[in-house]
């Protein structure tokens, strides 16, 4: 049966006088603070609520509601909320969310808890009292991408090179992978005959889940399933449409005369993009965290008359060492817009006039025919 509220498993019951549960704190379980939030552009007009988190052991089921309106008026169209919410789940659990309605194209957990330090992103640790994993149900089978930290993490059920293992030899070809708590943190999977992503999530870590727009084509061939799969449609179809076989997925088979759907994935403006440590790629382009800049969010922030400067990070104007381009003339660390009286630039540094054209005198060269 169905239980609303918390997972509770080992708290003391309810008391009447707290009108809470006891929870002693030698249980195994640790409590996490969940944060789900839509990052899409509506996510203060279209409404999500209520959103439903069932832990999997117990089908305790936690019911969020939306924040209260701040918007200006009292009526109902102009009810604004942000599609942000808050749930404690234990640590070590599965667990479900769904949404009403269609799920967001761009959905953001992260989790806060114990401790002041994230567990090894590199490895898997024994003790999962600090992970956790998310179950989300589409409806239709679009590409999902998880990003943790604004990395991009492979989907466990897709081969190194983008294609489904299904669609390689058959929905048969190899067990779907089930993300466990102890699975290193970002692991991922898309389930294709349930249309289930699932994710594990860590304390102290940000994932958001992207959806990526598609085309749906349907194809009818007079060939048997046995037939169809000994052949080499996928890359075939990625030839004919001059497009990586990584952007085809097999959606669904009909048996008989067999009847394919097909979906063709966007290319990702962000597969061959990499912003390192303190950037995140957004469309193609990084976007660089506070303090840093550069192409790939490879150089602390300077003066903003330095494209560099030494140390890296300095904001002292007296130590650029490279000149950004609105202030191109060097002269004694700084970096000017123009050089000053009884000064010539040469190769964009500041060079003193010869001193026969005086202290205020002006010149082509440094010389003292200049």
């Amino acid at each position: 049966a169905v239980t609303y509220g918390l997972y509770r498993a080992g708290c003391e019951s309810r008391s009447a006088s707290w009108n809470a549960h006891l929870c002693p704190g030698s249980l195994d379980r640790r409590y996490l603070q969940l944060v789900i939030e839509s990052m899409d552009g509506d996510t203060e007009t279209r409404s999500l609520v209520p959103v439903a988190l069932t832990n999997l052991e117990d089908d305790t089921v936690d019911l969020m509601n939306g924040g209260q309106d701040h918007g200006w008026c009292f009526g109902y169209t102009c009810l604004k909320r942000l599609s942000t919410f808050f749930a404690i789940v234990a640590g070590g659990s599965r667990n479900r969310v769904d949404f009403t309605g269609t799920p967001p194209g761009t959905v953001r957990f992260h989790t806060l808890g114990y401790g002041a330090h994230p567990p090894s992103l590199a490895s898997s640790v024994a003790d999962n009292s600090g992970r956790l994993t998310v179950k989300m149900t589409y409806t239709t089978a679009q590409k999902h991408k998880v990003y943790l930290g604004g990395i991009f993490v492979q989907d466990a059920n897709v081969a190194a090179d983008g294609t489904p293992y299904f669609s390689l030899a058959g929905f048969q070809d190899r067990p779907n992978v089930v993300p466990a708590p102890s699975d290193v943190c970002g692991t991922n999977a898309f389930d294709y005959n349930k249309k289930e992503l699932e994710f594990t999530l860590c304390v102290c870590t940000r994932l958001e889940v992207r959806t990526m727009p598609t085309v749906r084509l349907g194809l009818g061939l007079d060939i048997s399933i046995e037939n169809f799969y000994a052949g080499d449609l996928i890359r075939n179809l990625a030839a004919l449409l001059q497009i990586p076989p990584s952007r085809i997925r097999v959606v669904s088979i009909v048996g008989g005369s067999v009847e394919v759907t097909l979906t063709i994935e966007q290319a990702d403006p962000c597969a061959d993009v990499d912003c390192g440590e303190e950037g995140e790629c957004d469309d193609g382009q990084c976007a660089c965290h506070d303090g840093y800049t550069g192409s790939a969010c490879e150089r602390m922030l300077c003066h903003a008359s330095c494209e560099q400067c030494d140390p890296p990070g300095s904001l002292d104007a007296s130590a650029c060492t490279v000149c950004a381009a609105s202030t191109p003339f060097f002269l004694a660390g700084r970096c000017l817009g123009a050089c000053p009286a009884a000064h010539v630039p040469v190769a964009n540094t500041c060079t003193p006039c010869s001193p026969t054209c005086g202290a205020a005198g002006t010149c082509t060269g440094p010389g003292s025919a200049q």
